[in-house]
Order: structure tokens, then C-alpha cells, then sequence
């Protein structure tokens, strides 16, 4: 008799990992968003007691930059570890802890980054992005609500880092 279950690389992929990836991607995903309403903004605001619109503003123009390339370093980050965890999942074998550990820091980094980037695109869109009928606002609130997850805390930094260190941390939800 075969014993129960299914075989493959979806139940070999470790479940913390996996719903870690999910609260960055949407983290990421709201980030993006955030980022083209700025622009959309920008390039019709003009600031009370300003002569330029934002869009016209080296400051703000920096900020974007900034701001894209933060986002595309953290999805590149997120990205290239998800990788490397699945190939190891489709081969066959068991995602060591250090594996787990670089996911799970590059899903802690993705939404720490994310709303950060949001809060700045927020705080670029000025009074506008107050108001309930800004879409600003309602990233920002999703930006916050995703990053306080647990499966994404502060704290999984420290677990990386005793993993790395070699000492021994608990990582049963790694």
C-alpha cells in the first residue's frame, strides 16, 4: 500500500517560506502601485505657493529614481532567492536552513523596502494624498498592514543572522 500524499516540488518547498513570499509580493506589488500614482500626480500637481509641478522638480524626480531602483534591487533580491529555494524543491532535495534563511530575509527586506517606498510616495504627493479618494492613502495602509505580518517581522532578521552565525536559532518556522 502507498502511503498518502503528493509528490512534488510544491510540498517540498517550505510552507513559511512560501507564505513569506506571498505578504512580499503583494508588499512589492502596492510599492509599484504607490510609485505610478506619484508619477501620475507629478505631472498634473502643482504645489501650493510652487511655480513648478512636481513632475518639474529635481528633488522629486531624484526621489522616483530612487524609489524605482529600491523596488527593483528588493524584487531582484526576492527573486533570485525564491529561485534558488525552487530549484532545490523541483530537484528533489530538502531546503537547508541557510536557503530558507537568505528567502526568508529577501521576503523581510522586499516589504521593508516596499513601504518604505510607499510612505515616500505618500509624503511626495503632499495634502492630495490625505484625502480617502487618493490612492496614495489607501497603499499606504495596505503598505502598513502587509509589513506588520509576522511572517515578515523585524525579527526574522535576527533569526537570519544567528543561522549565519551558527548559532543555533529555532527556525521550525523557517
Amino acid at each position: 500500500m502507498t502511503a498518502p500524499g503528493t509528490n512534488g516540488p510544491l510540498p517540498r518547498f517550505p510552507f513559511f517560506c512560501f507564505l513569506a513570499a506571498g505578504v512580499a509580493s503583494v508588499s512589492l506589488g502596492v510599492a509599484l502601485r504607490a510609485i505610478d500614482e506619484i508619477v501620475a500626480l507629478a505631472v498634473e500637481k502643482t504645489p501650493q505657493h510652487a511655480s513648478k509641478r512636481l513632475a518639474d522638480q529635481t528633488g522629486v524626480q531624484i526621489d522616483v529614481a530612487l524609489m524605482e531602483a529600491r523596488l527593483s534591487a528588493a524584487r531582484a533580491f526576492l527573486a533570485d532567492e525564491l529561485s534558488a529555494a525552487w530549484e532545490l524543491a523541483v530537484a528533489g532535495s530538502e531546503v537547508p536552513d541557510a536557503v530558507k534563511g537568505r528567502l526568508r530575509l529577501a521576503c523581510t527586506f522586499a516589504s521593508a523596502e516596499a513601504t518604505e517606498v510607499t510612505q515616500k510616495a505618500f509624503a511626495l504627493g503632499g495634502g492630495t494624498s490625505v484625502f480617502e479618494s487618493s490612492a496614495l492613502q489607501r497603499c499606504l495602509r495596505d503598505a502598513h498592514a502587509a509589513n506588520q505580518h509576522t511572517i515578515v517581522s523585524r525579527r526574522l532578521l535576527e533569526t537570519y543572522s544567528m543561522v549565519r552565525f551558527g548559532l543555533g536559532p529555532d527556525t521550525a518556522r523557517f
